[in-house]
């Protein structure tokens, strides 16, 4: 029995180190994210352009320190319409008019770390940066 509960373990831990595939680029079809080093994607279902259709909101880890990650939105389509590249300690906070992008800019003191906010509005078919 110990025996089986091994062989089960392995089995799924190999499953949970599945590296991310190429990541697509913003207006390209998407693939699912993948879990990557034991850390898997975080979705959420949000309507970040006001057209009453929910869009996918993803956090992917992309690396085991400083919750490195990238945040996707990707619409109806299936296609990635905000990719916001890699930044640690990444997260995400709906807004009316859009999302704010909260990310870790400055973690020397990782007890107590800065984090910074992006504004994005959606206008004219993108997601734009807002001053806050």
């Amino acid at each position: 029995m110990l025996f089986g509960i091994l062989i089960g373990y392995l089995l799924t831990s190999q499953k949970l180190k599945t590296e991310i595939s190429e990541l697509p680029l913003e207006g390209n079809p998407c693939e699912l994210p993948k879990c990557y080093l034991g850390k898997c994607p975080a979705y959420e279902s949000v309507d970040v352009n006001n057209d009453s259709l929910a869009e996918s909101v993803v956090i992917i880890p992309t690396a085991m320190t400083k919750g490195a990650g990238m945040l996707w939105i990707i619409d109806d389509n299936d296609e990635v319409v905000f990719n916001s590249g890699t930044l640690p300690g990444i997260g995400f906070e709906e807004t009316e008019k859009g999302f704010n992008l909260i990310y870790m800019s400055d973690f020397e003191d990782l007890l107590n770390p800065k984090y910074s906010k992006i504004e994005y509005e959606y206008k004219d078919g993108k997601f734009e940066e807002v001053e806050i």
